[in-house]
């Protein structure tokens, strides 16, 4: 008798999880947050960032989740990334991983809506007025993923190798685990995405990789898939990356007058003035970017001092050398 219990509670058990995983589980539409990382061999350019959904959109006929970008790229010297260009990234190691807060730095990535009906994710790019398929839930044991934003099925033939599910909040969400005719390295999560973050590109791990670190809804941790680092060092140091004197960087200098500054972060009302040794103004702009350049070629060889301003009173000053 206690057998048949036993059976019966466990085969209850294992219905319910069927129930909840069979059922499927949308997006979020508003307060999440993708938490992430990514580095290239022996990590030149690490990067440490996160999207957030910031408000919505209208393009075309469709309403889309503005996606929200912000982040750090390590490299020498310490310059950013931003729309998917590398500036001074040498293979030297970072010092530490760091995070840059969305409330310091920030750009729109794109946005994404999603055919509920037919469990599919658009994603749209900036700038652009034609959406791709992102990420395609309505799979099966054996399939091959179809052609998208993150998977090409002309390079890799990726196949659902398994399906389970997995623990998101406190609800079972089906999960889709994926192989390239080897071993599993990549998972699909519905009302997540990809194991390898948002926009993740899903190839087999070779010398540049991203990682999904957490997930979180309602600012409380959902999800954190294996290996992820965790949502615990969110703004571990902000207030470092806040300092104007560590994110401000000019280079080549001394140099021949062509010069750039390069910011870790971008606030609203930013401002760039370059001054001579006698204070005579010779460059005065708003900073719309985090790399700016900076031509002296005009001006005689001598000492000039570039200074940096926030609108809440901050500024740095650099001394800049044109020989």
């Amino acid at each position: 008798m206690k057998k048949v219990l036993l059976l019966l509670l466990f085969t209850g058990c294992l219905e319910g999880l069927e129930a909840q995983s069979g059922v499927y589980h949308p997006f979020p539409s508003s307060d999440a947050l993708w938490r992430e990382s990514s580095g290239e061999y022996f990590c030149n350019c690490c990067r440490d960032y996160q999207y957030s959904i910031n408000g919505d959109t209208t393009i075309g006929s469709y309403t889309y989740h503005r996606l929200k970008w912000s982040g750090i790229v390590y490299g020498d010297p310490n310059v950013p990334y931003v729309g998917g260009s590398y500036w001074g990234c040498v293979s030297t190691p970072p010092p530490s991983m760091a995070y840059l807060s969305s409330s310091i730095a920030t750009f729109y990535a794109g946005g994404f809506r999603e055919d509920v009906l037919n469990k599919r994710i658009y994603f749209i790019e900036p700038d652009s007025t034609t959406d791709t398929l992102l990420y395609d839930f309505n799979l099966s044991v054996g399939d091959t993923l179809p052609d998208s934003y993150v998977s090409d099925k002309m390079y890799y033939k990726n196949i659902v190798a398994s399906v389970d599910s997995v623990l998101v909040g406190s609800v079972y969400h089906k999960r889709f685990n994926i192989n390239d005719g080897g071993s599993t390295y990549v998972s699909l999560v519905e009302g997540v995405g990809s194991t390898y973050g948002f926009l993740g590109y899903l190839t087999p791990p070779f010398e540049m990789q991203s990682v999904l670190d957490c997930f979180k809804l309602h600012d409380t941790l959902a999800y954190q898939p294996s290996g992820g680092l965790g949502c615990s060092n969110l703004a571990l140091t902000v207030a470092k990356l806040n300092d104007l004197e560590q994110a401000v960087y000019v280079y080549p200098n001394p140099g021949s007058g062509n010069f750039k500054l390069s910011m870790s972060f971008l606030k609203e009302n930013m401002s760039m003035e370059v001054r001579d040794v006698f204070g005579k103004p010779i460059l005065d702009m708003k900073l719309n970017s985090l790399s700016t350049d900076i031509d002296l070629m005009s001006q005689p060889a001598g000492v000039y001092f570039l200074k940096v301003s926030e609108s809440q009173g901050n500024s740095v000053t650099k001394k800049i050398v044109k020989q």
